[in-house]
């Protein structure tokens, strides 16, 4: 069935497995609100979205590595085949190179698991402590947050899935984890579960995770276990600290602009107001997920063609996407301001569940600089670097005071207009000419001589 859709729209497997997925997400998003508005108060429903957010901790941990894995993993996966079972075979220095990066990361995340449960059970007390008598919220975070460590460790191996360009079998597992944890979801909040549904949920989405990771790409794991790289095959301090000391403060500023404001609206305007900024932010974000599809599934053939030098195919490679990916957005946003204000003109029951609509609608809007800044970073990261760094320093404690001092004035318009602001009038004029200047020093080499691609520019 697929092989016949890709025939009929010319569309790559991974492309429509990820539309799929994007779909399934708007639509069980949809779904879901109504579950979350009929089976929890206004005010529960601000401890579901905070759930949420606060897990983004993660990425405290995680401290950029992901991204490197995916980079460094797609500059190798250029002289390497995969074949069934992910089993890998190619040039040898190659092989020993994807291991270490591996076990590297395999490692870092074995290790800081401990520290991200503790970091998560601390954090969730201090929020949710302010609040007393609303909600049973103990033992649901404790779950969420063992269970978020586990998940974290296990996606290592999508994250070199995805560096190697392995997309069908990526884009596979996230539309059925989706639908996995959309179903599982569903089943537990229309039977009373309350917060508990959010871990037990996620519990099903391991599970999943676990079984595809066995199934289909059970070589590709073992590899990384049996292959024992030489010492200096892929060094720590020299390759991969620098690019992630970057990334790390790319990562705790991404934490600081989309995940902070949910609790932040719980710590200083209320329960029931985070829950409307949770419901708000999401439907914004699925749209934005949508349009960033684009450039996700071009992102590992975008490294090997800037490992090539091929910077003319690279240049319109990114253009290509962008220019989707805005069309995208822009009609997304359209559709949502649309759609809130119907809410709010025939007073439908969600109206009390969503921001206002003038906040709304400048959140809706905003997500136009996101994108373009998305699409741009992108494109550096493509090069194995990180020149937003000193960027994202500036941004990452304006956008945080711009926050606070808005929920201290305006609620959540306040925080809206910061955000919109920042991301605006900083975060994407900023992007734009980082990548103006990088794009001259960096293009100055020649491309690699013409010859047969590459396996991962030809799948």
């Amino acid at each position: 069935m697929l092989a016949r859709l890709t025939q009929i729209t010319g569309m790559s497997t991974p492309l429509l497995l990820g539309i799929a997925q994007r779909a399934w997400s708007v639509f069980a998003g949809l779904i879901t609100i109504r579950f979350v508005t009929a089976g929890m108060s206004a005010a529960v429903q601000g401890y579901y979205y905070t759930f949420g957010s606060l897990t983004q901790l993660t990425q405290l941990v995680d401290l950029g590595l992901q991204i490197v894995v995916v980079q460094f993993a797609s500059h190798e996966a250029a002289h390497l085949v995969f074949g069934k079972g992910g089993r890998v075979s190619g040039a040898a220095q190659a092989m020993t190179r994807l291991a270490g990066i591996g076990r590297f990361s395999l490692a870092w995340f074995g290790a800081l698991s401990i520290v991200l449960v503790a970091g998560l059970l601390a954090a969730g007390y201090w929020m949710f402590s302010s609040r007393t008598g609303i909600a049973d919220w103990q033992t649901p975070w404790l779950m969420m947050c063992v269970l978020a460590a586990v998940d974290l460790w296990c996606n290592n191996f999508f994250w070199l899935l995805e560096g190697t360009n392995q997309l069908t079998i990526i884009y596979f597992y996230r539309f059925g984890r989706g639908v996995v944890a959309s179903l599982s979801l569903w089943y537990f909040l229309s039977n009373g579960y309350g917060l508990y549904a959010l871990p037990l949920s996620l519990a099903a989405a391991v599970i999943f995770l676990l079984t595809i990771l066995v199934v289909s790409r059970m070589h590709f794991v073992l590899f990384f276990f049996k292959t024992h790289p030489p010492e200096g095959a892929i060094s720590w301090r020299r390759e991969i600290l620098p690019l992630q000391l970057r990334l790390g403060v790319s990562q705790i500023s991404g934490f600081i602009q989309y995940s902070l404001f949910v609790p932040i609206t719980f710590r200083m305007v209320g329960p029931v107001a985070a829950g409307q900024m949770g419901l708000s932010w999401t439907l914004v974000d699925s749209m934005t997920g949508v349009a960033l599809l684009w450039p996700a599934v071009k992102f590992p053939a975008m490294g090997a063609l800037a490992a090539l030098r091929d910077w003319s195919g690279l240049n319109k490679m990114t253009l290509r996407v962008g220019l989707q990916a805005v069309v995208l957005v822009v009609l997304g946003a359209a559709t949502l301001i649309l759609l809130r204000a119907g809410i709010t003109i025939y007073h439908y029951r969600l109206d009390g569940r969503l921001l206002p609509f003038l906040p709304f609608a400048i959140l809706a809007v905003s997500s136009l600089s996101k994108i373009l800044a998305s699409v741009m970073i992108s494109y550096l990261r493509a090069h194995k670097k990180e020149p937003i760094v000193a960027l994202t320093s500036v941004v990452t404690p304006i956008m945080l005071i711009a926050a606070l001092s808005g929920a201290y004035l305006g609620g959540t318009l306040g925080i809206v207009i910061g955000y919109a602001s920042v991301m605006t009038f900083l975060m994407l004029p900023g992007t734009a000419w980082i990548l103006v200047r990088s794009r001259a020093a960096w293009h100055e080499n020649p491309a690699i001589p013409a010859g047969s691609p590459p396996e991962i520019l030809q799948r």
